[in-house]
Formats: C-alpha cells, sequence, structure tokens
C-alpha cells in the first residue's frame, strides 16, 4: 500500500501486529481485549443499559443520554465486526463522544452474530431493538436516525426495509460509514484494495460466507426499490480509500442519488477500514461535524 496516501494521524495501529488472515476467534479476542481496556471519559454523556423481551429472550441495549434533557434527535447505532464480531459496549466511546457532542441519544443494541447466529439472526435483533425504542416517550417527538459502521452499516440497510415493509414510524436518515453491503464482492476497490490493513477481501469473503450460510446474496433485502417512496430517508455515506469495501460504498450511494434520493457521499483522505471514529483525530471530528450538519438538514433544501 506505499503508493496509497495515509493519514499520520490514523496510522498508530499500523505499528502493531497486523492480522491479515481470517482468525474469527482471533478476531473476538482482540476486540474482547479492546473492550476491556476501553476508557470512557465523556463528562457530558449518561450511560443506562437496560434490556427487554425478544423473541430470543431478554436482549441488552445501550443508551447514551447528552447533558441536554431534552435531545435534537435519536440515533440509533448498530455496531460493526464483519457479522461476526464486535459489541454495542465496544462502541461505548464513539456513542458517548456523539451524545455529547452532538446533543443526541445514542441507542445501541446488542444482536446475535454469525456464523452461529446467521442471517436473519441479527437484523431481526436490531428491528426489534429499533421497533422498542420507538416507543420509549423521550423519542415520541424527535427526529430518528439509523448510524450502522462497516457490517452495521449493512444492518442498518436491512433493518430499514424490513422497517419500511412495516409502514413504520418515519426514519429521517441513514449514517453508513464503510458499509459492508455488498457480498458479490464485485467492486474495482475490492481487487485494488485486496490487502488493505485492517481488512482485506479474504475477511471480506469469509466473513460473508458466516453472514450468509451459504444461500445466495439474493436473500438480503435491498433499499433501492424503495427509492421512490415519499418517506424514503435522507443518507450520508461515509468510505475510505484505502478500504476493500470503499468502491460498494461509492456505488450504493451513486445509485441512490440516480434514483432520486437525497444523499450525499464523503470520502475522507488517508484512511483505511475502521479509521473514521478514533477518538481525539482530526478525522473524526470531521466526520461529527458533517453527521451534526446532516441532523440539522432537511428535504425542503434539495427540492
Amino acid at each position: 500500500m506505499s503508493h496509497m496516501f495515509l493519514d499520520p494521524e490514523v496510522c498508530d495501529a499500523l505499528r502493531g501486529p497486523l492480522f491479515p488472515q481470517w482468525d474469527l476467534e482471533g478476531i473476538r479476542n482482540r476486540a474482547e481485549q479492546a473492550r476491556q481496556a476501553q476508557i470512557v471519559d465523556v463528562p457530558g454523556a449518561r450511560l443506562e443499559v437496560t434490556s427487554f423481551p425478544a423473541e430470543n429472550g431478554p436482549q441488552e441495549i445501550r443508551l447514551w443520554r447528552p447533558r441536554e434533557n431534552t435531545p435534537r434527535a435519536v440515533i440509533f447505532a448498530i455496531h460493526g465486526g464483519g457479522y461476526t464480531a464486535g459489541t454495542a459496549e465496544l462502541d461505548d466511546l464513539r456513542n458517548a463522544e456523539i451524545a455529547d457532542h452532538l446533543n443526541v441519544l445514542v441507542i445501541s443494541p446488542e444482536y446475535r452474530l454469525a456464523p452461529e447466529f446467521p442471517f436473519p439472526a441479527g437484523p431481526r435483533d436490531c428491528l426489534a431493538a429499533l421497533e422498542w425504542s420507538l416507543q420509549l416517550p423521550e423519542t415520541e417527538n424527535i427526529p430518528i436516525f439509523l448510524y450502522g459502521d462497516s457490517a452495521g452499516a449493512g444492518l442498518v440497510e436491512t433493518v430499514l426495509v424490513w422497517h419500511m415493509e412495516k409502514h413504520g414510524r418515519r426514519i429521517e436518515g441513514i449514517i453508513m460509514l464503510e458499509p459492508d453491503i455488498d457480498p458479490t464482492m464485485s467492486s474495482l476497490s475490492m481487487s485494488t484494495q485486496a490487502h488493505a490493513p485492517m481488512w482485506n477481501r479474504e475477511k471480506t469473503e469469509a466473513s460473508w460466507a458466516c453472514y450468509l450460510d451459504g444461500r445466495s446474496p439474493d436473500i438480503l433485502p435491498r433499499l433501492l426499490p424503495f427509492a421512490d417512496s415519499p418517506d424514503f430517508p435522507r443518507v450520508v455515506t461515509f468510505i475510505n480509500p484505502v478500504d476493500p469495501l470503499r468502491d460498494e460504498g461509492f456505488e450504493w450511494t451513486r445509485a441512490l442519488v440516480e434514483a432520486g434520493v437525497c444523499a450525499e457521499l464523503h470520502l475522507m483522505p488517508g484512511t483505511y477500514h475502521g479509521t473514521l471514529s478514533i477518538s481525539g483525530t482530526t478525522v473524526w471530528r470531521r466526520v461529527q461535524q458533517i453527521i451534526a450538519d446532516f441532523l440539522v438538514g432537511s428535504r425542503e433544501r434539495f427540492e
């Protein structure tokens, strides 16, 4: 990757050992170590951990509340992890910072992971958590946004399709970071960035195999057929230049734009997969500012 520009501010992770091979146990162990080492010191955000009855038993959900008693929006945030790893708790620092800096209520669900629980278990858990969240009195009169990072963005697409099929409450917007949404892996960057750091083609292929469990990619719900709906949410997508997932995020957003959706796309220079929300970096501050602007946008501005 020497020919690709990398922002020096996000290169610290590249100084440690890299794990280019697929190793699910190792991925999960490193995620657990990161969770245990995580320090969340955001005085303006308050955490509530609760659960609600779901089809698989009690389902944990984490709510990060801002210092203001009247948040301006709800961000329903689904964690990433290649559909096979990660936890909502691992995203606590990021979600606390979002809650504090943007004055929003961040709600983040735990969900079942593949390969033990392939599609549709994970998105069904997320949909149940979203429906539970929409019943909270504090979410009644403020706009709702869905947020997903990597595989979390793929889950956002599925959850939103199912929610729209149920004619559920309007979702104002979706925030997609480095979306992992194309199991065909047919984009250009899946070849040119096949050996990118942190996330590569081998890991992408293995994670999709776990999630789909031998089934066709056609089983995954897609948003594009809903593009002509008057209630289709606004979209903001962030992609990394050094990322095999780069071009699928670009093509997905481009297709929505061609279909008439109010969508915007941001290619953050010098980033690779997993670096868009590193606390304390200029990149993360820029991403948060773009999200802040997105929250206060309206359809009328673009009509």
